[in-house]
């Protein structure tokens, strides 16, 4: 995936900035549009991106790991996927 910084692709780390400040947006957007009141949006604003960012998450990590092979398992019983530094 291309150079790394601490072994984590830079393109990752601009995907998770740029994701992340999409969702923000969608987030203000979808609330404007529902005219709640501004002393909610200081919940409802974060929860709302945060519940779209793990969305695209959830969809990414598939492609991640299957087409892209960018996520390897460290230990075949860890359960989790883990970024081995070699990749």
């Amino acid at each position: 995936m291309g150079p790394k910084l601490f072994h984590v692709p830079i393109l990752l780390g601009i995907a998770y900035v740029g994701m992340g400040y999409l969702s923000w947006t969608l987030g203000c957007v979808i609330l404007e549009s529902q005219q709640v009141p501004v002393r909610w949006r200081v919940v409802t604003l974060p929860l709302i991106a945060s519940f779209i960012m793990v969305a695209w998450d959830f969809s990414m990590d598939p492609v991640w790991a299957t087409i892209l092979h960018s996520c390897t398992r460290s230990a075949p019983s860890s359960g989790f996927c883990a970024y081995a530094p070699g990749d």
